[in-house]
């Protein structure tokens, strides 16, 4: 898996995981729900995926705020 940045006026992300495989690849892209972090998506993606060739993008919403489990998550 590898974390990209995206510039715009709040700091935004996203997450890959491409398969081992030489490509192209279908594309499946994920945005998670409240109160979610990018990593969670990313893990159903994983669930979606099973054994295809597909590479994963899992987008982390831009309004993040802490749970209160005083982990970082975020909402659309």
């Amino acid at each position: 898996m590898t974390v990209h940045q995206i510039a715009t006026p709040t700091h935004g992300r996203y997450l890959v995981d491409q398969p081992d495989a030489p490509g192209p690849f279908p594309m499946l892209v994920g945005f998670h729900g409240y109160a979610q972090p990018a990593e969670r998506m990313l893990d159903e993606l994983v669930k979606i995926r099973g054994p295809r060739q597909w590479l994963l993008v899992s987008v982390q919403a831009l309004n993040r705020f802490y749970n209160r489990a005083n982990d970082v998550v975020a909402n659309w």
